[in-house]
Protein backbone atom coordinates (compact mmCIF):
# COMPACT_ATOMS: atom_id res chain seq x y z
CA UNK A 1 0.00 0.00 0.00
CA UNK A 2 2.92 2.31 -0.74
CA UNK A 3 0.75 4.46 -3.02
CA UNK A 4 -1.26 5.51 0.05
CA UNK A 5 -4.63 5.24 -1.70
CA UNK A 6 -6.22 4.70 1.69
CA UNK A 7 -4.60 7.70 3.36
CA UNK A 8 -7.86 9.67 3.54
CA UNK A 9 -9.87 6.79 5.02
CA UNK A 10 -10.30 5.14 8.37
CA UNK A 11 -10.20 1.37 7.76
CA UNK A 12 -12.21 -1.02 9.91
CA UNK A 13 -12.17 -4.79 9.39
CA UNK A 14 -14.70 -7.31 10.65
CA UNK A 15 -15.66 -10.85 9.60
CA UNK A 16 -18.91 -11.22 7.71
CA UNK A 17 -18.72 -15.01 8.07
CA UNK A 18 -16.56 -17.72 9.57
CA UNK A 19 -15.93 -20.99 7.76
CA UNK A 20 -14.01 -23.90 9.29
CA UNK A 21 -12.78 -21.56 12.01
CA UNK A 22 -11.39 -19.00 9.55
CA UNK A 23 -12.83 -15.48 9.44
CA UNK A 24 -13.71 -14.08 6.01
CA UNK A 25 -13.38 -10.31 6.40
CA UNK A 26 -15.08 -7.24 5.04
CA UNK A 27 -13.13 -4.00 5.09
CA UNK A 28 -15.12 -0.83 5.77
CA UNK A 29 -13.41 2.36 4.61
CA UNK A 30 -14.94 5.54 5.99
CA UNK A 31 -13.62 8.86 4.64
CA UNK A 32 -11.88 10.72 7.44
CA UNK A 33 -13.75 13.87 6.47
CA UNK A 34 -17.04 12.01 6.94
CA UNK A 35 -16.01 10.54 10.28
CA UNK A 36 -14.86 13.89 11.64
CA UNK A 37 -18.10 15.66 10.68
CA UNK A 38 -20.56 12.89 11.54
CA UNK A 39 -23.00 13.24 14.42
CA UNK A 40 -25.11 10.31 15.65
CA UNK A 41 -28.44 10.03 13.92
CA UNK A 42 -28.02 13.07 11.68
CA UNK A 43 -27.17 11.56 8.31
CA UNK A 44 -27.03 8.33 6.39
CA UNK A 45 -24.23 7.83 3.89
CA UNK A 46 -24.19 6.11 0.48
CA UNK A 47 -22.22 2.90 0.05
CA UNK A 48 -19.95 1.64 -2.71
CA UNK A 49 -19.27 -2.11 -2.48
CA UNK A 50 -16.28 -3.45 -4.39
CA UNK A 51 -15.28 -7.04 -5.17
CA UNK A 52 -11.61 -7.40 -6.09
CA UNK A 53 -10.36 -9.07 -9.25
CA UNK A 54 -7.81 -11.84 -9.74
CA UNK A 55 -9.59 -14.46 -11.88
CA UNK A 56 -11.03 -15.96 -8.66
CA UNK A 57 -7.60 -17.42 -7.86
CA UNK A 58 -5.63 -14.47 -6.48
CA UNK A 59 -5.84 -10.96 -5.10
CA UNK A 60 -7.27 -9.45 -1.95
CA UNK A 61 -9.58 -6.58 -1.12
CA UNK A 62 -6.86 -4.30 0.27
CA UNK A 63 -4.37 -4.89 -2.56
CA UNK A 64 -4.18 -1.35 -3.87
CA UNK A 65 -2.39 -2.11 -7.15
CA UNK A 66 -5.70 -3.39 -8.53
CA UNK A 67 -7.93 -0.79 -6.89
CA UNK A 68 -9.15 1.77 -9.47
CA UNK A 69 -8.33 5.35 -8.55
CA UNK A 70 -11.79 6.48 -9.66
CA UNK A 71 -13.41 4.47 -6.87
CA UNK A 72 -11.37 6.33 -4.26
CA UNK A 73 -12.21 9.68 -5.84
CA UNK A 74 -15.89 8.75 -6.10
CA UNK A 75 -16.12 7.73 -2.45
CA UNK A 76 -14.41 10.90 -1.26
CA UNK A 77 -16.41 13.24 -3.48
CA UNK A 78 -19.73 11.68 -2.44
CA UNK A 79 -18.89 11.04 1.23
CA UNK A 80 -19.55 7.38 0.52
CA UNK A 81 -18.57 4.40 2.63
CA UNK A 82 -16.40 1.99 0.64
CA UNK A 83 -16.90 -1.64 1.64
CA UNK A 84 -14.62 -4.31 0.19
CA UNK A 85 -15.16 -7.97 1.13
CA UNK A 86 -12.62 -10.70 0.70
CA UNK A 87 -13.79 -14.13 -0.45
CA UNK A 88 -12.39 -17.62 -0.76
CA UNK A 89 -10.29 -18.42 -3.83
CA UNK A 90 -9.77 -21.25 -6.29
CA UNK A 91 -8.55 -23.97 -6.24
CA UNK A 92 -8.79 -24.46 -2.47
CA UNK A 93 -12.42 -23.36 -2.69
CA UNK A 94 -14.90 -24.15 -5.44
CA UNK A 95 -16.78 -21.70 -7.60
CA UNK A 96 -19.91 -22.52 -5.62
CA UNK A 97 -18.05 -21.74 -2.38
CA UNK A 98 -17.18 -18.30 -3.73
CA UNK A 99 -20.77 -17.59 -4.72
CA UNK A 100 -21.87 -18.67 -1.24
CA UNK A 101 -19.44 -16.11 0.17
CA UNK A 102 -21.00 -13.41 -2.00
CA UNK A 103 -24.48 -14.39 -0.85
CA UNK A 104 -23.40 -14.44 2.80
CA UNK A 105 -21.73 -11.05 2.45
CA UNK A 106 -24.97 -9.47 1.31
CA UNK A 107 -26.88 -11.19 4.10
CA UNK A 108 -24.41 -9.63 6.55
CA UNK A 109 -24.61 -6.29 4.75
CA UNK A 110 -28.39 -6.16 5.01
CA UNK A 111 -28.66 -7.89 8.37
CA UNK A 112 -30.42 -6.10 11.19
CA UNK A 113 -29.16 -8.41 13.95
CA UNK A 114 -26.25 -8.09 16.32
CA UNK A 115 -23.71 -9.37 13.79
CA UNK A 116 -24.62 -7.33 10.70
CA UNK A 117 -23.11 -4.20 9.18
CA UNK A 118 -25.35 -1.76 11.04
CA UNK A 119 -24.46 -3.30 14.39
CA UNK A 120 -20.76 -3.10 13.55
CA UNK A 121 -21.00 0.56 12.53
CA UNK A 122 -22.86 1.33 15.73
CA UNK A 123 -20.10 -0.32 17.75
CA UNK A 124 -17.59 2.11 16.23
CA UNK A 125 -19.46 5.02 17.82
CA UNK A 126 -18.55 7.10 14.78
CA UNK A 127 -22.04 8.45 14.13
CA UNK A 128 -22.09 6.85 10.68
CA UNK A 129 -25.19 5.14 9.29
CA UNK A 130 -25.95 3.54 5.92
CA UNK A 131 -28.35 4.87 3.30
CA UNK A 132 -29.72 1.61 1.90
CA UNK A 133 -31.40 3.57 -0.88
CA UNK A 134 -27.99 4.55 -2.27
CA UNK A 135 -25.91 1.40 -2.69
CA UNK A 136 -23.81 0.55 -5.74
CA UNK A 137 -21.61 -2.48 -6.38
CA UNK A 138 -18.64 -2.76 -8.72
CA UNK A 139 -15.71 -4.95 -9.49
CA UNK A 140 -13.08 -5.60 -12.11
CA UNK A 141 -12.43 -8.92 -13.90
CA UNK A 142 -13.47 -11.62 -11.41
CA UNK A 143 -14.85 -8.86 -9.22
CA UNK A 144 -16.98 -7.67 -12.12
CA UNK A 145 -18.39 -11.18 -12.42
CA UNK A 146 -19.22 -11.20 -8.70
CA UNK A 147 -20.82 -7.77 -8.99
CA UNK A 148 -23.08 -9.09 -11.74
CA UNK A 149 -23.89 -12.20 -9.71
CA UNK A 150 -24.75 -9.93 -6.79
CA UNK A 151 -27.32 -8.14 -8.92
CA UNK A 152 -28.94 -11.48 -9.83
CA UNK A 153 -29.52 -12.65 -6.27
CA UNK A 154 -33.20 -13.26 -5.43
CA UNK A 155 -35.08 -10.57 -3.55
CA UNK A 156 -35.20 -12.61 -0.35
CA UNK A 157 -31.41 -12.37 -0.16
CA UNK A 158 -31.49 -8.74 0.89
CA UNK A 159 -33.67 -8.37 3.98
CA UNK A 160 -36.24 -5.73 4.89
CA UNK A 161 -34.21 -2.52 4.97
CA UNK A 162 -32.18 -3.17 1.82
CA UNK A 163 -33.91 -3.91 -1.49
CA UNK A 164 -30.84 -4.36 -3.66
CA UNK A 165 -28.19 -2.27 -5.40
CA UNK A 166 -29.20 0.75 -7.43
CA UNK A 167 -26.20 0.48 -9.76
CA UNK A 168 -23.85 -2.28 -10.94
CA UNK A 169 -20.50 -1.49 -12.56
CA UNK A 170 -18.62 -4.43 -14.08
CA UNK A 171 -15.20 -3.55 -15.49
CA UNK A 172 -13.91 -6.13 -18.02
CA UNK A 173 -15.88 -8.84 -16.17
CA UNK A 174 -15.56 -12.59 -16.55
CA UNK A 175 -18.75 -13.40 -18.45
CA UNK A 176 -17.85 -15.98 -21.12
CA UNK A 177 -16.68 -18.79 -18.86
CA UNK A 178 -17.95 -21.53 -21.19
CA UNK A 179 -15.72 -20.36 -24.04
CA UNK A 180 -12.79 -22.59 -24.96
CA UNK A 181 -10.29 -19.97 -23.81
CA UNK A 182 -11.45 -20.46 -20.24
CA UNK A 183 -12.61 -24.07 -20.25
CA UNK A 184 -10.19 -25.97 -22.51
CA UNK A 185 -6.53 -26.49 -21.60
CA UNK A 186 -4.04 -25.31 -24.22
CA UNK A 187 -0.27 -24.78 -24.25
CA UNK A 188 -0.73 -21.92 -26.73
CA UNK A 189 -2.33 -19.63 -24.16
CA UNK A 190 0.02 -17.32 -22.27
CA UNK A 191 -2.08 -15.13 -19.95
CA UNK A 192 -0.15 -12.00 -18.97
CA UNK A 193 2.81 -13.48 -20.86
CA UNK A 194 3.20 -16.40 -18.44
CA UNK A 195 3.64 -19.91 -19.89
CA UNK A 196 1.17 -22.65 -19.07
CA UNK A 197 2.24 -24.95 -16.24
CA UNK A 198 1.89 -28.70 -16.30
CA UNK A 199 -1.54 -29.81 -15.08
CA UNK A 200 0.14 -32.22 -12.70
CA UNK A 201 1.34 -29.31 -10.56
CA UNK A 202 -2.24 -28.24 -9.89
CA UNK A 203 -3.45 -31.82 -9.42
CA UNK A 204 -0.75 -32.46 -6.82
CA UNK A 205 -1.63 -29.25 -5.02
CA UNK A 206 -5.33 -30.11 -4.88
CA UNK A 207 -4.59 -33.61 -3.60
CA UNK A 208 -2.54 -32.10 -0.78
CA UNK A 209 -5.39 -30.45 1.13
CA UNK A 210 -8.69 -31.53 2.60
CA UNK A 211 -11.90 -30.73 0.77
CA UNK A 212 -13.48 -27.58 2.12
CA UNK A 213 -10.37 -26.18 3.80
CA UNK A 214 -9.84 -22.42 3.70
Amino acid sequence: MSDNKFGLFNIHTTPYKTIHGVDIPAHILIPKSTASNAQPGTRKYPVLVRFHGGYLVSGSALYTEWLPAWSIDFALQNSAILIMPDYRLLPEATGQDILEDVKDFWAWFAGSGSTGLLAFLKSLEAGVDVDFEKVAVFGESAGGYLAIRSSLLPRNSWGDAFKGCKAVIAAYPMTLLRKDWYSVASVTKTPFGAPQLDEGILDAHIEGFEKGMV
